[in-house]
């Protein structure tokens, strides 16, 4: 009876693992996400609800301004190690500076 139990849970454990929980998720991620079309369908759709309480519009404006700023010129967004990766050529170039002389 134990056995049974234990099976059962492991097989509907294993069944749920293989589900995919986010179908939209896999389109979403072969194409690359772009600031200024996120912004374009961004605006179309709140643009109708902006006088309304509790739809959306003002968060989408602050995550708007937040971007706005911290895109490269194309749109795309930056790597998400892009302070770790200038941190770590920055103490290189560091070390390197201090093992030639006079510089």
């Amino acid at each position: 009876m134990i056995s049974r139990f234990f099976s059962l849970v492991f097989f509907s454990v294993f069944y749920l693992i293989q589900m995919d929980a986010q179908p939209w998720a896999e389109v979403s991620s072969t194409v690359t996400p772009n600031f200024y079309r996120m912004k374009t369908s961004g605006d179309a759709v709140l643009n109708a609800v902006k006088s309304q309480k509790g739809k959306g519009f003002k968060a989408f404006k602050r995550w708007e301004k937040y971007w706005d700023q911290r895109v490269f010129s194309d749109g795309t967004f930056p790597p998400a190690n892009l302070v770790q990766k200038n941190w770590e050529l920055y103490q290189f170039e560091k070390s390197l500076s201090a093992l030639i002389p006079g510089s």
